[in-house]
């Protein structure tokens, strides 16, 4: 009964939270800055996972680079990585990703604030819908943006093969490569279940010393290496 309870006030408190700040006061505020709209978005992620007893642990903090913009590489397994990372990063982070959620007008309206970029999870990194979207990956971390790339391409209960656009975007523009593996997410909200099954618990962000990029090195070569890293810390975890 107590589990229960705790599921349902975190199912509700997610929607309120996210409904207040970011519709409700929005709604009010007709200047609405990109900084003041990031604010209210991570206090509603933090209020969230406080609903649903869910605790973000950060370790290697002293890794995050200085950079003005860079390039996280990061594991994906629930929907939950993207809110320990908006709850646990003050840098302005925008996502790569599915273009289906900007078929949902609220979640669109999240994405585009945030400057998210759609890319599509079938095609190759040569391929014309992805080449748009490092295009605009491009754009996006010139304007001093943090963009955050799960090169496994999809959600997964065990590591995938990393695909090589993190890479290829790093050689173009030259901004480091920042590795976080997230630990916990999955056992948190498994893939395919609602937000009403989620558990409490902990999502362990480690921060890996960032990379940056040699061009002597192939794409191919420099996110083997990265995903290489991941697979000994997750066997290790």
């Amino acid at each position: 009964m107590q589990a229960l309870l705790r599921r349902a006030t975190g199912f509700a408190g997610y929607y309120a939270s996210f409904f207040y700040y970011l519709i409700l006061l929005p709604f009010f505020d007709r200047t609405e800055t990109e900084e003041r709209f990031r604010s209210r978005l991570q206090k509603a992620v933090r209020l969230s996972l406080r609903g649903f007893g869910v605790k973000v642990i950060v370790t290697g903090q002293e890794n995050l680079c200085g950079s003005a913009s860079a390039i996280i590489v990061a594991n994906h397994s629930s929907w939950f990585d993207q809110l320990a990372l908006v709850a646990a990063l003050d840098r302005p982070i925008s996502f790569m990703v599915n273009p289906k959620y900007f078929r949902f007008w609220c979640l669109a309206n999240v994405l585009r604030k945030l400057g998210c970029i759609p890319v599509s999870p079938q095609s190759d990194v040569q391929g014309p819908p992805v080449a748009e979207s490092l295009a605009s990956g491009r754009q996006l971390l010139e304007r001093g943006k943090w963009l955050v790339v799960f090169p496994e391409g999809t959600r997964s209960t065990s590591l995938l093969p990393f695909r090589r656009g993190a890479a290829v975007l790093s050689q173009q523009t030259g901004y480091p490569l920042q590795p976080i593996i997230i630990h916990g997410a999955l056992q948190i909200l498994p893939r395919a279940r609602s937000l009403f099954d989620v558990r409490p618990g902990e999502i362990r962000l480690e921060i890996l010393p960032p990379k940056y990029v040699d061009q002597t090195d192939t794409a191919k070569e420099i996110i083997s290496q990265i995903e290489a890293e991941f697979a000994v810390a997750q066997h290790g975890s």
